[in-house]
């Protein structure tokens, strides 16, 4: 953790332009990007089931897209950063900075929302990288955020892919649409950036995609072993996970039905069903265990 004796707090985020290699991000600007997220972007009407999970009731047009828009901008300091793919020059998406909190160095990304343009391209993944070095490197940052309903595993996957640290639900935090909404909360730190913008840089490089513009392999993003790009298993490797799983198995199940009692009965003045017994008990232990990691994993999002 970085020394805070002196920390004066960091710069409120403004529009900024960013430039990678597959994307230009752009300050929103309601003359020239309004129209084309609208029909380009967001397939008009098809905005509405993009933008299940956000919290604003569903659009009946553009101009209930606009007063949306404008009214978080200035009300509640959204600042909106439009993408726009470099080959073809078309609007694609977009996401905002918001919840700026300048004097303890946090900042949230939200209102994200990716037209169907940038599926399965490096493009979104490029966009969160320019986002969150913005964040960390130009404005100094200690902690940069993403929340999202708890029910949109989309937007839970896609956090976990880019680097964020799932942090626990937040209960009915907000009604949404006339429902409850709980939260799922997501961070990176400024300690981590390093090491995740490395996996991000090696993803994104050009030798980590083929003539077609597919991902020849996936960049590791840190010790935990997730991937910045999405993690790309081969087949190998999944018919390897089946087999390694089985073997372990039987060799609990052997050591504690046979090869534990065994020696017990050996060694020690013990009845063969104190032996089988206390086997037994090895068996279902080493599976509770087992069964109680797995558990935690999946509550940690990992």
């Amino acid at each position: 953790m970085r020394d805070l004796a002196h920390w004066k707090g960091c710069p409120a985020p403004e529009p900024v332009r960013m430039e990678g290699r597959y994307v230009l991000l752009e300050p929103y600007d309601r003359a020239g990007h309004l129209s084309a997220l609208w029909n380009d972007a967001f397939g008009g009407m098809a905005i509405n089931p993009l933008l299940k999970y956000f919290s604003q009731d569903d659009f009946s047009g553009i101009e209930d897209f606009d007063t949306w828009l404008s009214t978080v901008q200035r009300k509640s300091g959204w600042v909106t950063e439009v993408f726009r793919d470099k080959a073809t020059g078309k609007v694609v998406g977009m996401a905002n900075y918001m919840r700026a909190d300048a004097a303890n160095g946090v900042v949230e990304v939200g209102g994200v929302a990716h037209g169907s343009a940038m599926a399965r391209s490096p493009l979104s993944t490029e966009v969160h990288y320019l986002m969150a070095k913005h964040v960390f490197e130009d404005l100094g940052y200690r902690r940069y955020e993403w929340k999202c309903h708890s029910e949109n595993q989309a937007s839970r996957t896609t956090a976990a892919r880019l680097g964020f640290t799932f942090e626990g639900i937040f209960r009915q935090h907000m009604v949404s649409k006339g429902g409850n909404r709980d939260t799922a909360w997501f961070s990176i730190i400024d300690r981590e950036w390093p090491l995740i913008r490395s996996a991000f840089e090696r993803w994104l490089s050009p030798e980590n995609f083929d003539h077609g513009g597919a991902t020849k392999a996936s960049a590791r993003r840190d010790s935990r072993g997730a991937c910045a790009g999405g993690a790309k298993v081969s087949p190998r490797e999944k018919e390897r996970s089946p087999a390694v799983a089985a073997a372990i198995i039987l060799l609990v199940v052997g050591i504690g039905f046979f090869a534990l009692p065994s020696i017990m009965v050996r060694l020690g003045d013990i009845s063969p069903w104190l032996a089988a017994g206390v086997g037994a008990l090895f068996v279902i232990s080493f599976f509770l265990i087992f069964w109680l990691r797995a558990r935690y994993q999946r509550r940690k999002g990992l």
